[in-house]
């Protein structure tokens, strides 16, 4: 894998209680969700892997030898009423 191919990405959300960043989100992790009502990450991680399915596919047809790919994800949710100071305070 050379560096063209790297994708990174970050999402903040830095919204008062109850404007819906959860749901927005999709971390609430509903197993009877509808396909419309998926959050942003949900949708995210079905695009990556349809993706990586489709490339190794495409390389599949032409003959060529299938690309590999390593992917590594971190998730933090902050939970109600911190600060962030209280986060991001390392000592």
């Amino acid at each position: 894998m050379n560096d063209n191919n790297l994708i990174h990405s970050n999402v903040n959300l830095d919204l008062q209680t109850g404007s819906g960043k959860t749901y927005t989100m999709g971390t609430g992790f509903d197993i009877a969700t509808s396909p419309e009502e998926e959050g942003i990450i949900p949708r995210a991680v079905a695009h990556l892997f349809e993706g990586i399915d489709r490339r190794k596919h495409d390389a599949k047809e032409r003959n060529e030898p299938q690309p590999d790919f390593k992917i590594t994800v971190q998730f933090m949710e902050v939970q109600y009423m911190l600060k962030k100071s209280q986060i991001f305070h390392w000592g």
